[in-house]
């Protein structure tokens, strides 16, 4: 009997949403995000299957570092608006214990995250991830920003730094949305710092996977048609 209701619920949501399943715009996007994130012919022998569980009953894949709690930005899907913490930034003494102690356990994959706080406010931004690259441990460093605290003369630092991707959470590439989804002023700046960013990571070889994270109230459609995005995808259309 619940079998059978769930079968029908299925089925009439399908149908509510058919104009919506056989959209090409909708299977362009999941082609797209299949293409990049998997691989069907790629398969993991028992040998490491169990090899991968016995690191995992020792110590986590990656960590997820923190480096401050500010932010430059207020934007309306964040919880930084609702943030009773008193600003800070880690110290130096907290990140190298981070290192010393993630390290000694064989290290990995090592996040510079967002919990409410832009990384790249920090000024010790690129040193950070400059000090993470030295180790011999460390696989992946990555992080995420929204691009407004990169500075022009330091962009070229960065590509260089040892970071491995870097995911720029931004709005739709036009100044109203910019400014209605983000609430601040710095849309010019954020859009001259990615075309910098990507100019950069071209000249260099490509060392930084970049990743453009849309908070969008338009479709992917319409997003990518809009003049300023078509202006940087030829400015980083090898580099995106």
């Amino acid at each position: 009997m619940k079998l059978s209701y769930n079968i029908k619920r299925a089925i009439n949501f399908a149908y509510n949403r058919r104009h919506e399943l056989f959209d090409k715009e909708l299977w362009g996007t999941i082609s797209r995000v299949a293409k990049n994130r998997f691989n069907i012919w790629e398969k993991v022998s028992r040998k490491e299957f169990i090899e991968n569980l016995q690191i995992i009953k020792q110590r986590p894949w990656n960590i997820h570092v923190e480096l401050t709690n500010l932010c430059n930005s207020n934007c309306i899907f964040c919880a930084y608006q609702y943030q009773i913490r008193p600003y800070k930034f880690m110290t130096d003494k907290i990140y190298n214990k981070v290192l010393d102690e993630y390290c000694a356990i064989g290290g990995g994959n090592f996040m510079i995250e967002v919990v409410v706080g832009d990384p790249a406010v920090d000024p010790k931004f690129i040193q950070r991830i400059e000090q993470a690259r030295n180790r011999k441990e460390i696989a992946r460093i990555e992080t995420i920003t929204n691009a407004i605290a990169l500075k022009s003369n330091t962009i070229k630092n960065l590509v260089y730094s040892g970071l491995s991707r870097i995911s720029i959470s931004t709005a739709p590439f036009e100044e109203t949305l910019y400014k209605q989804i983000y609430r601040n002023k710095s849309y010019k700046k954020v859009v001259r710092n990615i075309s910098h960013l990507l100019h950069e990571n071209e000249k260099a070889g490509h060392p930084i996977d970049i990743k453009l994270c849309f908070r969008s109230n338009l479709t992917m459609k319409e997003t990518i048609s809009l003049e300023d995005y078509q202006m940087i995808a030829e400015n980083g259309r090898h580099s995106v």
